[in-house]
């Protein structure tokens, strides 16, 4: 039978259509064959390289020795590369920096784990997946970056039947400078069921989660990305590595547009996740307001990160992260900003952070009590909780780094005097 060249054209077209695209399993917006940049893995697999053109991800060119998107992608071509046609995506890196799937950007802290993702969508097989994204914070000489995510997989299946799969990647780097990821799946009752471990030296695994292929792959540029067919959904962290600086710490998280995401399963218990929604129903900005918090949009934002979730059950998570998850949000809205005079301080200033917890400033637990001590202080109305912050900041090697902060010394100097204060530092209590 003979084909017109219209016929011809018009099938050409329509297979272009992402709206035709089949969504079983190993769909097309899923394809993993490395065509554009299969040697940036292996020359990024070296401890201390520095090459331009090594620092190159997925869908990405090296172009007069820099890194950039292809062609019809959008993002930053030494971190995430996406086509905007065929997904929602949101990413976080350094600062961190958080673009929504909205499109929104914004600044922000946090400590110990935080929720990304709260999103619903369509299986292809039939029913629903409802996936839920944490992650969590890791120190390096007072800077915080992403050292893990957690996730859980619930899925309707249209037999009628659920399941939940979940677990963690716990993201570090060894003494050598290699880039390690061990991703432990757990049961209901928090059990470990399965786990494995990743290098730089393996590629990629396989799994089952309740009838859905997951697939975990290293790719390139050192990310440890999982996908979940089923679901039209991705995600990808790459750690901070002090032996490769120039490789952006963060992580990715992406949706495919024909998966029909929704978010109706969100509360109105000031959850919402820090990737929001890509229809904009909740917009930063509702986030600041609703914080209560008006002394700076990063203030608004920290407090926000830190307390739309209580989830602490992650490897490495630091001791009291849950007591202090509760105490902010119980704190009072008129009470917040004057909080946060205090305690900003102790997440966007290294040198402090690094004092509190030593000199390599990796560890969180005395930042922790030291927030935890002004909480009370503010929010409790505690009048034996200011002195033991101040008496920590005037402890070696505190002392000479917190004169580089007048407001913190002013602060500490009129709100830590008299009645109980006086009796904690004359050691009579």
């Amino acid at each position: 039978m003979r084909v017109s060249p219209c016929a011809v054209l018009f099938l050409f077209l329509l297979s272009l259509s992402p709206g035709v695209r089949a969504q079983g399993e190993g769909d097309d917006a899923f394809d993993d064959e490395d065509s554009n940049n299969q040697v940036q893995q292996s020359r990024e697999s070296g401890r201390n390289q520095d090459s331009s053109c090594s620092r190159c991800v997925r869908d990405s060119v090296c172009h007069n020795g820099r890194c950039v998107c292809r062609p019809g992608y959008q993002g930053s071509g030494d971190f995430f590369c996406n086509n905007p046609n065929t997904f929602y995506t949101c990413e976080s890196s350094y600062d961190p920096v958080m673009k929504t799937l909205g499109g929104q950007r914004y600044v922000y802290h946090f400590l110990g784990s935080t929720r990304l993702v709260w999103i619903t969508t369509q299986k292809a097989t039939g029913g629903l997946c409802h996936f839920h994204l944490w992650g969590w914070a890791v120190r390096y000489r007072g800077k915080f970056y992403y050292g893990g995510l957690s996730f859980r997989l619930d899925q309707d299946h249209p037999s009628g039947d659920t399941s939940v799969s979940k677990g963690h990647i716990d993201a570090t780097v060894d003494s050598n400078g290699q880039y390690r990821w061990t991703i432990t799946i757990t049961g209901d009752d928090g059990s470990k069921s399965d786990q494995e471990d990743f290098t730089e030296g393996r590629s990629s695994s396989s799994a089952d989660w309740g009838g859905c292929n997951a697939e975990i792959r290293r790719i390139d540029g050192n990310f440890l990305r999982i996908t979940l067919y089923c679901c039209g959904i991705q995600f990808a962290i790459r750690q901070f590595n002090p032996y490769r600086p120039h490789a952006v710490p963060g992580f990715w998280f992406r949706v495919a547009r024909y998966s029909q995401p929704s978010y109706g399963a969100w509360d109105n218990m000031r959850t919402e996740p820090l990737c929001l929604d890509h229809i904009r129903r909740v917009t930063v900005n509702d986030i600041i307001r609703n914080t209560s918090i008006t002394i700076g949009r990063r203030e608004a934002l920290t407090f926000h990160a830190i307390t739309n979730t209580p989830v602490t059950n992650y490897p490495r998570a630091p001791s009291n992260i849950g007591v202090l998850k509760s105490m902010f949000r119980g704190c009072e809205p008129e009470k917040r900003d004057q909080l946060f005079v205090w305690v900003r301080h102790f997440f966007n200033k290294p040198t402090l952070t690094s004092c509190l917890n030593g000199r390599s400033g990796n560890s969180e637990e005395q930042t922790i009590l030291a927030i935890l001590h002004a909480i009370n202080y503010i929010c409790s109305d505690s009048s034996d909780s200011c002195q033991p912050v101040v008496k920590k900041l005037k402890e070696a090697p505190c002392l000479r780094v917190v004169n580089k902060f007048p407001e913190l010394v002013s602060i500490s100097r009129t709100s830590c005097e008299g009645g109980m204060n006086d009796m904690f530092e004359n050691g009579e209590q």
